[in-house]
């Protein structure tokens, strides 16, 4: 298994723990999507040998599933982290639409486009995780002082 492999799985289930540990519903949310698609992508995609030869049209399933799924949480959510990380997504969309428009096109260069962003889309969804924590941790702070109607479990 190459290292980059090694290097994506280990980062993507660090940041959802991370997300399931310390996010708020959106950030749980949007890691459990990145999971499911990855392990879906992994079920769907074609042999190795003729990886990214033609459009791979079930990891085009999973990518537009995955889309849709990003954009509900984005709207929901209203945080710029999870509109970038839908829009990263479309960048991904565009590379599969690149490879149907131009069958001809490089295999490394198609997956590149469509494995690309899903670094960038981990790093994204850390910060957002750890933006929330620092959200939800200055606003304990400035409510601490106010009585609350809320039964807190330790």
């Amino acid at each position: 298994m190459p290292w980059w492999t090694i290097t994506f799985w280990t980062i993507l289930l660090l940041v959802c723990v991370a997300a399931w540990r310390l996010g708020g519903r959106h950030e749980r949310e949007a890691a459990s999507l990145l999971l499911l698609a990855a392990i879906s992508t992994v079920l769907v995609r074609s042999s190795a040998a003729g990886r990214y030869s033609s459009v791979e049209v079930g990891v085009l399933a999973v990518d537009a599933a995955l889309i849709c799924g990003l954009v509900v949480v984005a709207v929901r959510s209203g945080r710029w982290w999870s509109i970038a990380l839908a829009v990263l997504q479309g960048i991904t969309l565009l590379g599969h639409l690149g490879k149907f428009l131009d069958p001809g096109l490089w295999r490394l260069g198609y997956a590149i486009m469509i494995t690309g962003p899903a670094f960038p889309g981990l790093i994204i969804l850390l910060i957002g995780i750890i933006q929330g924590r620092g959200a939800a941790t200055s606003q304990s702070n400035t409510t601490s002082s106010r009585p609350s109607s809320r039964v807190f479990r330790a």
